[in-house]
């Protein structure tokens, strides 16, 4: 038998518990017998609160001095309607995340990246002409996703051209081209320029987002392997702002439709 005398917290734990079992089990059983409710309507015309929109002022003030800040220029306006294939931001995106990531994949696991694919809906902001600023990059990353590379056989990368032919959508894209034919599948498909080869495993820089299979991408669920890069895809964007001082990119057809 233990000696509960040697053991002050385990005899005051024991009695705790024990206390409270004894209350649990002499309490009564209630009911709910009736519910009532009423419509609150929202309005807003409530007036400010210039105590709170004072406190948060100064918070506001350096915020927006950090938004304000000029990274690089951009010599033309980037618009995600600008292709049905390919739309010039889709294909900056796609460049300027392979030009920060690839660095980092050699580095830490001693293999370069062959092509990049993010979803359209991830672009949220079109990029004008002109200054751009830590602003830009919020607005066209928001999310906090991050930069992984997968790593995919020969099949999962037809599933991958299959995918945005049925999809029809600019996903950006680099790294990948390939052609429509006239039964509406995918054709010639080339990696960095070079024939799809069946025994070969390839690196796919995505977000971790679509990896997970978020918009439909499930090919990414058959990833032999994952290598994590540790950086927000914000953060990549941001760097090759800081890094080109003027938006560079190229408009390289990667998707050629036979059918039209």
């Amino acid at each position: 038998m233990v000696n509960l005398g040697k053991y002050p917290f385990l005899r005051y734990s024991l009695i705790t518990i024990l206390t409270l079992l004894f209350v649990v089990g002499c309490k009564s059983n209630h009911s709910v017998t009736t519910i009532s409710g009423k419509e609150i309507k929202l309005v807003d015309s409530l007036p400010n609160a210039q105590q709170v929109t004072d406190f948060i002022l100064p918070y506001k003030k350096n915020l927006d001095q950090k938004l304000d800040t000029l990274l690089c220029y951009n010599p033309i306006a980037l618009d995600k309607s600008s292709g049905k294939w390919q739309t010039n931001i889709g294909n900056w995106l796609a460049q300027s995340c392979y030009e920060i990531c690839n660095p980092i994949c050699e580095r830490n696991f001693n293999t370069k990246i062959d092509l990049v694919l993010f979803n359209h809906g991830g672009i949220r902001s079109n990029l004008p002409k002109g200054d751009v600023t830590l602003r830009n990059a919020f607005k066209i990353m928001p999310f906090e996703n991050t930069a992984v590379v997968e790593t995919l056989d020969a099949g999962q990368i037809r599933e991958i051209c299959q995918y945005m032919i049925v999809e029809e959508k600019p996903h950006p894209l680099y790294g990948l081209s390939f052609t429509i034919d006239e039964k509406g599948l995918a054709a010639d498909i080339k990696i960095q320029g070079k024939p799809l080869d069946n025994s070969k495993t390839y690196r796919v820089l995505t977000s971790d987002y679509l990896a997970n299979g978020g918009d439909k991408m499930t090919f990414f669920q058959k990833s032999k392997k994952r290598l994590d890069l540790q950086l927000k895809l914000r953060d990549a964007i941001i760097q090759s702002f800081k890094k080109n001082k003027t938006v560079q990119f190229s408009n390289e057809v990667l998707i050629t439709d036979k059918r039209s």
